[in-house]
C-alpha cells in the first residue's frame, strides 16, 4: 500500500463526497474512499454498515489478546493455532510472542479493516450495483 492510500488529512476527504460517518472514511485507505465517492448515497450507507460489521476494533483486538483470541478476531485462525501451540510447548515462546503482538496490534487491526474495505468493494464489483441504489 502507498503513502496516498494511507493519507486521512481532512482536507483529502473533504474534497470527496462522502456520505458514510468521518471516523469510517478516515480508517479507509484514500482508493477505497475514492472508490466510495462514485458511488450513490445509499451504496456508500450499505458499505458503511457492512463495513461496521465485519471490521475490527483495536479495543475488542487487545480484550481478545488477554485469551489469546486476537488472530481469531482478525480472521488468522492458523496463526491463532500456532500461537496456541506455542503458549502451550513453550510458554516463555507464547508469552513472548503475545507482548510482541501487543505493539503490532494497531498495525495489524488497521491492515484487517483495509481488507474488509478492499473485500466489500471487489464483492459489489462482481455483484453489480445495487438494485436499491437507484430508489
Amino acid at each position: 500500500m502507498n503513502a496516498i492510500d494511507q493519507d486521512p488529512r481532512p482536507e483529502v476527504l473533504d474534497s470527496l463526497d462522502l456520505a458514510i460517518p468521518a471516523e469510517i472514511a478516515e480508517s479507509l485507505p484514500q482508493s477505497v474512499r475514492k472508490e466510495l465517492a462514485t458511488m450513490s448515497k445509499a451504496e456508500q450507507e450499505a458499505f458503511a454498515k457492512s463495513f461496521r460489521a465485519k471490521s475490527a476494533s483495536l479495543v475488542m483486538a487487545y480484550l481478545a489478546s488477554l485469551i489469546y483470541g486476537h488472530y481469531v478476531l482478525l480472521g488468522r485462525w492458523a496463526m491463532s493455532g500456532w500461537m496456541w501451540f506455542s503458549l502451550f510447548v513453550g510458554s516463555t515462546i507464547g508469552v513472548i510472542w503475545w507482548l510482541i503482538d501487543l505493539v503490532r496490534m494497531p498495525g495489524m487491526v488497521r491492515e484487517h479493516n483495509h481488507k474488509v474495505a478492499l473485500d466489500l468493494l471487489r464483492q459489489r464489483h462482481l455483484a453489480g450495483p445495487s438494485p436499491l441504489a437507484g430508489s
